[in-house]
């Protein structure tokens, strides 16, 4: 038996430990109380946040269109003015050719000249006289030899005046030709520029607007976010994950085997664009792009799995969902960038600078304090 102090030791400590542990379970529970209050008194506070995002959303797929606008624009502007340094140069050795040629077609008329006088001076004699004047068989033949070298060489003058001034023709039709196709192109450089200068205005337009959404929409979100930051840091820490995600040779993410649906329809939706570019609001506007940014990559995973039915950016993230971490998925954002762990891995696109794209990665990241962590409701 045992004696009667040790005894009431241990009954005393027994109800000190019940009483502590009480009252750590007491404080989560109050803890609980107090965000599950918040979470259901902002009701209305969050349909308004839903609108500013959907704005915000559409104005940055907006931007991220013109911007790609802008960028094919002025690829065309390049080739355009290829084209026209390649016109101009053509035109340009048209040009000398033209020189060329009709120097030589002066001299050539200079020789005819010449060759005319000749003939007047001469007084060409006829066959007949030739044979009359002629002392010898021998010299009736050098004196006509004599004849076919002069009409030869006399054909020859007058046809190459003639074939030199064709190909003058000929070339001053090529030179109107270069010189129409020189003009076109410039009205073309100069149609691809105003395009330009009028989408920078659009783009700067935008970028005003998606400013003052933003703007807006932080100044509805501080007073939430505040007792939500608190409460979660009073809380817990983010829970591990039920099971572990790995990756294939082919940078794909293979889901666990105890994997709910939910989180393997998220993982395969992000596997169908692990290998896409970075492109600034890509997945905004529309889930569907040649590109994505962090929050578009992060927005198309959870679409997979049923949890968002519209993109959202960094910003609107970071009241997505319900507050902490999850044991699936944790959301991780804030005003500049966004990313998430899904089944321990990592699905990013590397930071704010864009990275390579949205990947899959088992290198955790050693910043997560300074996001805001969500997950979607019982994941």
């Amino acid at each position: 038996m045992l004696p009667f102090v040790l005894l009431l030791g241990l009954v005393i400590g027994a109800v000190i430990g019940q009483s502590a542990l009480g009252d750590a379970a007491d404080k989560i529970a109050q803890k609980q109380n107090e965000l599950d209050r918040i979470q259901s008194a902002e009701g209305p506070l969050r349909s308004q946040i839903d609108e500013m995002n959907a704005e915000v959303d559409r104005l940055i797929g907006e931007e991220s269109r013109l911007r790609q606008e802008q960028a094919a624009a002025e690829d065309e502007l390049a080739r355009k003015q290829a084209e026209l340094d390649q016109a101009t140069e053509q035109l340009n050795a048209q040009k000398a050719e033209l020189a060329r040629i009709r120097a030589k077609l002066q001299k050539a008329v200079g020789a005819l000249e010449q060759l005319l006088i000749n003939m007047y001076k001469a007084n060409d004699p006829d066959l007949t006289a030739v044979v009359m004047q002629s002392a010898s068989w021998s010299d009736l033949l050098t004196r006509t030899e004599y004849i076919d070298h002069i009409q030869q060489y006399d054909n020859e003058v007058v046809s190459r005046v003639r074939g030199l001034r064709d190909q003058i023709a000929a070339l001053v039709d090529r030179l109107q030709v270069t010189h129409d196709r020189i003009e076109a192109a410039r009205d073309a450089v100069a149609a691809k520029e105003r395009q330009i200068a009028s989408q920078r205005t659009q783009i700067s337009q935008q970028q005003s607007q998606l400013s003052a959404a933003r703007n807006a929409r932080q100044g509805v979100l501080n007073s939430l976010l505040r007792k939500e930051r608190q409460i979660q840091t009073d809380l817990s820490e983010i829970p591990a994950p039920a099971g572990h995600a790995t990756i294939d040779s082919s940078g794909d993410a293979i889901p666990p085997a105890n994997a709910p649906l939910a989180v393997r329809g998220a993982i395969e939706a992000a596997n169908q664009i692990d290998d896409l570019p970075y492109i600034w609001g890509g997945g905004h506007g529309s889930f569907s792009a040649s590109g994505y940014d962090c929050s578009g990559a992060v927005s198309y995973m959870l679409h997979g799995g049923g949890f968002l039915s519209s993109p959202l950016d960094s910003t609107g993230l970071e009241v997505w969902g319900e507050s902490g971490g999850g044991n699936w998925i944790t959301v991780f954002a804030n005003s500049g960038h966004a990313w998430a762990y899904v089944a321990g891995l990592r699905w990013d696109t590397g930071g704010p600078g864009g990275g390579n794209g949205p990947r899959w990665s088992t290198v955790m990241r050693d910043d997560a304090s300074s996001f805001v962590a969500r997950h979607p409701a019982g994941y």
